[in-house]
């Protein structure tokens, strides 16, 4: 551990100023390890930047002077952290308190472990209760993995947690994961060309070659906005599919299994979004989709499907 802090809290913005306040009071009010907070300001242009004057005398705020995206920012804040741990938080989701102590505390007593993550609730816009709420540790299991307890709520994922979290399509959310700051130079930093599911590729490439931890808690909430990247469902799908494409290039010894889910899951976005773009009137972009669904495997949906890109959704 460094002698500065034990814990960099990395927190990006851009056009937060409904939410940063909160997310930074949560950071703030961690109690029990030293942290420093870095915010990353991606070239807000709405209040943030007056927000974060508020808080200059606790935090360190490290501005892109154009946007250049979450993970550029996530990258801008790791290199700039003291620490010898790195825990992540999106500006529009909180923490419990106690939550950065206890990672701290897996952290210094399992030199071993390299990444450690938490449990997590989402809420709407206007604090509801909607969606995940917490049960991490009961899906596991059936994701081929097996958990050695490491203390009280602490847990050790053993097996192929890269291949666990392919088949889930991530259990991780990046403001419930600290990282130790060394694995990165191993697997390398947020991929910036990406601008959706970064954070699913970056913890698969994490995984593969770190240890990971559960923190059976939920010690992170989640805010659910109609604006956030979640819900331009093409655009995901899209981002996704080339991510699930690229996966059997990188792990080429990938057991059959998973290989099979992953073939599975790319057919299946390859006829979601021929559908979604036959819909928007995108025809030829439809029918690229459904025809590269049958160059890997004939099937009916996207057979019917390509024929029906010839005809006008009246």
């Amino acid at each position: 551990m460094s002698d500065l802090t034990d814990v960099s809290v990395v927190v990006p913005v851009f056009n937060g100023e409904g939410y940063i306040e909160r997310a930074l009071c949560s950071a703030l009010d961690q109690t029990g390890c030293r942290f420093e907070v870095i915010v990353v300001d991606d070239g807000s242009s709405d209040s943030t930047q007056s927000i974060l004057q508020k808080f200059s005398r606790d935090v360190r705020v490290v501005r892109h002077v154009e946007n250049r995206g979450l993970p550029a920012a996530r990258n801008t804040g790791i290199r700039s952290a003291k620490s010898d741990v790195v825990a992540l938080m999106d500006a529009d989701d909180f923490w419990a308190k106690g939550k950065l102590a206890e990672q701290a505390q897996v952290f210094r007593e399992h030199p071993e472990i390299d990444i450690v993550f938490t449990d997590f609730s989402t809420v709407d816009q206007n604090g509801e209760k909607t969606g995940w709420q917490g049960g991490i540790r009961k899906q596991l299991p059936a994701l081929g993995l097996t958990l050695r307890e490491l203390g009280s709520d602490v847990f050790e994922l053993v097996g192929d947690v890269h291949y666990a979290l392919i088949r889930h399509t991530s259990f991780m959310h990046p403001s419930g994961v600290s990282i130790r700051k060394p694995i990165l130079d191993v697997a390398g930093y947020f991929d910036e060309s990406m601008k959706y599911c970064e954070d699913l590729e970056m913890w698969i490439r994490l995984a593969a070659c770190g240890k990971v931890a559960l923190i059976d808690k939920t010690l992170v909430t989640i805010e659910a906005r109609s604006e956030s990247w979640g819900r331009h469902v093409t655009k995901n799908s899209e981002h996704i599919l080339a991510l699930y494409e690229s996966l059997p290039g990188r792990f080429p010894d990938m057991p059959e299994s998973v290989r099979s889910h992953v073939a599975n899951f790319v057919e299946a976005k390859r006829l979601a979004l021929g559908w979604q773009h036959r819909r928007a009137g995108n025809r030829e972009i439809a029918r690229t989709h459904y025809q590269k669904a049958l160059r890997s495997r004939f099937s009916l949906g996207a057979f019917c499907g390509y024929w029906k890109t010839f005809v006008p959704i009246g």
